[in-house]
Order: C-alpha cells, then structure tokens, then sequence
C-alpha cells in the first residue's frame, strides 16, 4: 500500500521536474531568438 503511495508520488515529482525543465528551455528559446532567431521551439 505504501509502495503505491509513493510511486503516485514519484509520478508527481517526475511530471514537476519534466514542467519545470520544459518552461525553462521555453524562457531560453525565447529569450535567445530575440538576439539571434536561430533557436527553435521545442517539439510537442
């Protein structure tokens, strides 16, 4: 029962990181494509 629990909770911790990670290359791509525009949005 505990070993599910933190599985759940390892999901969630996962799926912040990824968030997390995802909105800053978002904040790089858009903070370097004012300078040069070579920088390409990230794929979805």
């Amino acid at each position: 029962m505990t070993d599910h629990k933190a599985r759940k909770a390892d999901a969630r911790v996962l799926a912040q990181a990824e968030n997390i990670s995802y909105t800053s290359a978002l904040r790089q791509v858009t903070s370097t494509t004012g300078t040069s525009g070579t920088a390409r949005p990230p794929v979805l």
